[in-house]
């Protein structure tokens, strides 16, 4: 179960690719080598900085995208 403080995590961030239009990027993106975490494409990191204030570690910021992503697919 999604606890509400991570439920807004996700939608603001969802939010955020929305705005930005990445939402085909976040769908399909599969760099297994990285994954968002360690991902140098200025798309994740542009994702990121607009998210600065939901205050995520490099984890939570991954997961959280990763959630964003398995949504974005249904």
């Amino acid at each position: 179960m999604i606890n509400d403080h991570y439920e807004q995590q996700v939608q603001n961030a969802l939010k955020v690719i929305k705005e930005l239009e990445y939402e085909e990027f976040v769908r399909d993106f599969d760099n297994k080598s990285t994954g968002f975490m360690w991902s140098t494409d200025p798309r994740t990191t542009e994702i990121g900085n607009k998210l600065l204030e939901d205050g995520h570690s490099g984890a939570s910021f991954a997961y959280t995208l990763r959630e964003c992503q398995r949504r974005l697919k249904k």
